[in-house]
């Protein structure tokens, strides 16, 4: 009788630890994520206030070159997915 029930038991612990799922994969991308928001965000600040100091030329100048940034960055992401 015990060696069924320690089969038993040894069985129903195993099916446990097979329904386990490590949620650490999920954690790191989450942090990945959060940290590359961050310095984007950062990143963009950065640019909003070199604008504000800068000349009306420059101004102009820095528009038009984001906007190429821009372009090229939605027409690579196009591509990628194809």
């Amino acid at each position: 009788m015990r060696a069924l029930y320690l089969d038993l038991y040894d069985k129903v612990r195993s099916d446990r630890e097979k329904e386990k799922v490590s949620i650490l994969d999920d954690l790191d991308f989450e942090v990945e994520l959060i940290s590359r928001d961050k310095i984007n965000v950062s990143y963009i600040i950065a640019l909003l206030q070199n604008m504000r100091d800068s000349k009306p030329e420059d101004r102009a100048k820095q528009r038009k070159a984001e906007r190429g940034l821009q372009a090229r960055a939605l027409h690579g992401r196009g591509h990628r997915g194809a």
